[in-house]
């Protein structure tokens, strides 16, 4: 004797019926029809429902009230062994491979912040910025509503706006290093 086949089970993952477990009674080309009456075009069940398989239901907290209201309850999943595992030792694990570190100082290093705290030299660097023409900022000042001073504070902003953070403190790492490497010739 040939065991009946079990009917394919769904579990709702959007819309008002979230959670509800359904069972297919049966479908054609344009619908599928389940046990508790329910029906559903099959152009968009895909997006509607998710197949629960091996008997696990995709949101197992999301079913409505009481589970024996459901026309569809597949067993329990297996219990799988598994190990115990120190997540304690995992999660600072993980933890201290994504904190960026702080950078080990040197002793040399200590002694060299302390050493120049006392010694100021000034650098004579040049920097490039983008600005206005000279004739397109004179233009703007005598034909503008606004001031003189609020058109230079605005040009001011822009320029430095366009600073970006990371080219600067190379383009000033290399000033420093030419000049430090001449200074002590």
């Amino acid at each position: 004797m040939e065991e009946p086949k079990e009917k394919k089970g769904y579990q709702w993952n959007r819309g008002d019926e979230f959670g509800k477990v359904v069972q297919v009674e049966s479908s054609d080309d344009k619908n599928t029809y389940f046990t508790d009456g329910t029906t559903i075009l099959n152009e968009v069940m895909d997006e509607f429902l998710t197949e629960i398989v091996d008997g696990i239901i995709p949101f197992p907290g999301a079913q409505n009230g009481d589970p024996g209201d459901n026309d569809y309850m597949p067993p329990p999943p297996p219990i799988v062994p598994t190990t115990l595992v120190n997540i304690n030792n995992d999660l600072e694990n993980i933890v201290q491979g994504m904190a960026p570190s702080e950078p080990q100082i040197s002793a040399i290093t200590e002694l060299i912040k302390k050493l120049s705290s006392k010694n100021i030299e000034s650098i004579d660097t040049k920097l490039n910025i983008n600005i206005p023409k000279k004739n397109v900022a004179k233009m703007l000042i005598e034909n503008s509503d606004d001031s003189r001073k609020e058109i230079i504070d605005s040009i001011v902003s822009v320029a430095v706006e366009q600073i970006e953070i990371n080219n600067l403190q190379e383009f000033l790492k290399e000033e420093i290093t030419n000049f430090i490497n001449k200074y002590y010739e």
